[in-house]
């Protein structure tokens, strides 16, 4: 079982791929399916 140290960084390593993708801008994020896809997977 993963300890919350792990699940942190996990969180951590999420926000920093989701604020590269974000500088793309909203409209990426609105026409890119798999971005828009993936961003909303990852918030959850």
């Amino acid at each position: 079982m993963r300890d919350n140290r792990d699940r942190l960084q996990d969180i951590l390593d999420a926000i920093k791929k989701i604020e590269r993708h974000a500088k793309r801008g909203r409209v990426v994020f609105e026409e890119d399916e798999l971005v828009h896809t993936w961003m909303i997977h990852t918030f959850r």
